[in-house]
């Protein structure tokens, strides 16, 4: 009887750590990193496409990689230049200087399929509904099969956009060259703020944490205050920053033309860590499933995340569970022994 109400402490005490350890990842889930999250953008898992979703905010609600450890690196061809990652159900889809539209395998960077068109892409995939759709330098927009990279449709354009500009909450936010950020009123146009940073170029801003995230051809990151314009921190790199900035748990990830990848505080701009490529990086990155993907000039994607993913589940629990096996182990020996000794 003391034996069964041992087991039955132990099996109690088994499911109240289960129980506190899913509560301490809900409050997790809504800590300050997540703060100012809209409910879309938290059920928002894949990055779809350039800057994440519709709105292109830049954000995910995805964990970061706090090192700068390669995951995999994948050279299928080309270099990757303004192109910027889509991933959506474990596949990476991204366009090269070699004319092709890549689909990799999100775990390996193995190539999946590859898809030709008639000239350089340096357009951003979007991957909806089983197709995905990217522009071409030879004036055309395709739908491509996901799955197989088969050519579903095209349509011919004398034009392409580079830049994208970020609405979120009815207010659009974008980057001009003539030295400034803007905010303008989603349905009037109306401008409500606008800050002199430098000439923008090509990079888009992020918005996430009640901040706009923009790079600049003078070569810094900026952070402004959403509402107000006012300026927040800037970080400085070695050349221009035509990269769009992504953001997610609590870092801004962006490129720089003198060849680095950049990991910075999003509260502060402190960087925590960086990786030199052999070229430059003028694309974006996307941050998914706790892995940053982006492509460099010097014709490698790269993806950092961590060498082997242990749930925050099991190493939470090593301790406590490991205890509560060994006593478990010794009540069953011993239950054992006293029925061999009667």
């Amino acid at each position: 009887m003391k034996c069964k109400t041992i087991t039955s402490a132990v099996l109690f005490m088994l499911s109240f750590i289960i129980l506190f350890h899913f509560g301490v990842s809900l409050r997790a889930a809504d800590s300050p990193r997540n703060s100012g999250v809209s409910g879309v953008q938290m059920l928002m898992n894949w990055w779809s496409m350039f800057h994440h979703d519709l709105s292109h905010t830049g954000f995910s609600p995805s964990t970061a990689p706090e090192t700068n450890h390669t995951a995999w690196t994948s050279r299928p061809g080309g270099g990757f230049e303004w192109s910027s990652a889509a991933i959506v159900d474990d596949a990476v889809y991204v366009g090269s200087s070699d004319g092709y539209v890549y689909s990799l395998n999100a775990s390996t960077g193995t190539v999946i399929w590859n898809a030709t068109t008639g000239g350089i892409v340096e357009s951003s995939p979007a991957v909806v509904d089983g197709s995905v759709y990217v522009g071409s330098y030879d004036c055309r927009v395709y739908a491509l099969n996901a799955s197989t990279g088969e050519r579903v449709w095209n349509y011919t354009t004398g034009d392409s956009v580079h830049s994208s500009p970020s609405v979120v909450d009815g207010i659009v936010y974008v980057g001009s060259n003539d030295g400034k950020a803007y905010a303008l009123n989603a349905t009037d146009g109306q401008l409500i703020w606008s800050q002199t940073i430098g000439p923008v170029g090509l990079s888009s801003p992020a918005v996430a944490y009640g901040t706009v995230y923009v790079g600049s051809n003078d070569h810094n990151v900026y952070a402004l205050n959403a509402s107000t314009g006012a300026p927040i921190w800037n970080y400085t790199t070695g050349n221009y920053v035509s990269s769009a900035p992504a953001v997610a748990g609590g870092m801004v990830f962006v490129g720089s033309y003198d060849s680095s990848v950049y990991a910075l505080n999003s509260s502060t701009g402190v960087r925590i860590w960086s990786y030199k490529t052999d070229d430059e990086v003028l694309s974006s990155a996307a941050v998914v499933n706790g892995t940053v993907f982006i492509g460099s000039m010097d014709g490698t994607f790269y993806a950092f995340g961590p060498e082997n993913v242990v749930p925050e589940f099991s190493s939470f629990l090593v301790l406590p569970l490991f205890m509560a096996v060994t006593l478990l182990t010794v009540l069953v020996f011993r239950r054992k022994h006293l029925s061999s000794s009667r």
